[in-house]
């Protein structure tokens, strides 16, 4: 999978940028929820988080964003779309690398990629402080 994502076919992260970027849409009911949760000065981690399509939406509450993502080409377009932002090219198994707690753990349009779905929950759940989302 990281092979994968290190050099994705051409025009991936085009359409990955687009897909799911109106979150006027009924279908997306649930992310602007969850992003309802968010608060001013609020740290969010977007396990996963391809584009950042989410980044916005969590800047709009005053949160403070962090994406991690194996796409290395797909951060770097991120921090120039988002230079607020905090971008880590990181596998989820090495979220446990990160020293800090998040008060909001998400992540959008990631689970249906996972091998042990399992673990990777579990390893994004770690790294909410105690009381978070």
């Amino acid at each position: 999978m990281k092979r994968y994502y290190a050099t994705p076919p051409r025009g991936y992260h085009e359409a990955s940028l687009h897909s799911n970027s109106d979150w006027n849409q009924p279908d997306h009911y649930f992310h602007n929820r969850i992003v309802s949760f968010s608060a001013p000065d609020w740290s969010v981690l977007d396990v996963g988080c391809g584009p950042a399509n989410a980044c916005s939406h969590f800047f709009g509450k005053g949160a403070r964003y962090t994406g991690v993502d194996l796409a290395e080409t797909q951060l770097i377009a991120n921090k120039k779309r988002y230079p607020g932002a905090n971008f880590l090219c990181l596998h989820w198994r090495d979220l446990p690398s990160l020293r800090e707690k998040f008060d909001l753990v998400t992540s959008f349009f990631t689970l249906e990629h996972m091998v042990d779905p399992r673990k990777f929950i579990e390893a994004s759940a770690n790294r909410v402080r105690p009381g978070g989302l």
